[in-house]
């Protein structure tokens, strides 16, 4: 008996039209929501660590428990600590102030000098071998390891007598976080409309003008995410710090390091220091999300 092409087998059901496109785009949220379920636990578990430490008895502080009102009973003795001893040596105050001079005017250095170099730039645009090697320059703080770069710091800045001295934080850090600032402040200028600078420079405004009344407005998000990234990046800073520092510029994440006492590392004031050193670049983070966003993203997507 013949059969034709439409027929189908009594024990192969006919299969339900897009179920399988349907059970795919399933599984594929499943896994995204699994990978953002990671990276969250990933992110968050030091912040969590240093809370949890921040008011766990000092009794506790070698048990793994990280449950508040479930594994103990939280305690503030650790908060009252750490304001009974700011001033001293392990204490924040210092270190909190210093480390606020020296990212703002890193952050404020980095922005300026980047915008400066900028615009300078623009001079090269039909020379790419020099704009290449100008480029490579900028990019040498980057480019070799830190550690690398400690001896010749330290030899620098006790020659010119700036040791022991944030401004010496400041040229340092400013000299490590300017390739970002002139390399992203850069991209940002030349996806400016060149009609508009040229109609700029026609009307007879010099560089500075230029600077900063056309392009700075123009790419104000931009300049506003350098300098919130050169202000982490040199809040962060360990290495020259720690070479630095000898008794007037401990920043913040030397004051985690003379936790380190002759008997031990003092684990129960850990976790207040470093929910007190976190706190201010969160909330700086959180206040300019938009217009960090939107400055990081500027240029990135061209008409």
């Amino acid at each position: 008996m013949s059969t034709t092409g439409d027929d189908h087998p009594a024990s192969e059901p006919p299969a339900r039209p897009g179920a399988g496109p349907r059970s795919g785009a399933i599984a594929r949220r499943i896994l995204l929501w699994l990978a953002i379920a990671i990276a969250l636990v990933w992110t968050l578990f030091p912040l969590w660590w240093a809370v949890v430490y921040s008011i766990r008895p000092t009794k506790l502080a070698y048990r793994s428990v990280f449950l508040p009102f479930v594994d103990f009973h939280p305690t503030l003795a650790h908060w009252r600590w750490e304001w009974a001893n700011r001033n001293d040596i392990t204490g924040l105050a210092q270190g909190l102030r210093n480390s606020v001079i020296v990212s703002t005017g890193t952050a404020l250095c980095c922005v300026t000098i980047g915008l400066a170099a900028a615009v300078g730039l623009r001079g090269f645009r039909q020379a790419k071998s020099q704009t290449g090697a100008i480029v490579s320059l900028v990019l040498l703080p980057r480019i070799v390891p830190m550690v690398v770069l400690l001896t010749p710091l330290y030899l620098l800045t006790t020659e010119l007598h700036l040791r022991d001295t944030l401004l010496a934080l400041v040229f340092v850090n400013t000299a490590i976080g300017l390739p970002i600032a002139v390399i992203v402040i850069d991209a940002a200028v030349r996806d400016l409309p060149a009609d508009v600078l040229s109609a700029a420079v026609l009307d007879g405004a010099s560089s500075l003008r230029l600077a900063t009344q056309v392009i700075a407005p123009m790419i104000a998000p931009m300049l506003w995410s350098v300098g919130v990234l050169t202000f982490a990046f040199s809040w962060n800073e360990f290495m020259f710090a720690v070479t630095n520092a000898y008794r007037n510029a401990a920043t913040v994440p030397i004051s985690i390091a003379f936790l380190d006492q002759r008997d031990g590392l003092d684990f129960e004031h850990v976790g207040s220091h470093v929910v007190l050193i976190i706190i201010i670049p969160l909330i700086l983070a959180s206040l300019t999300q938009r217009v960090l966003v939107r400055g990081l993203g500027l240029g990135a997507v061209k008409g």
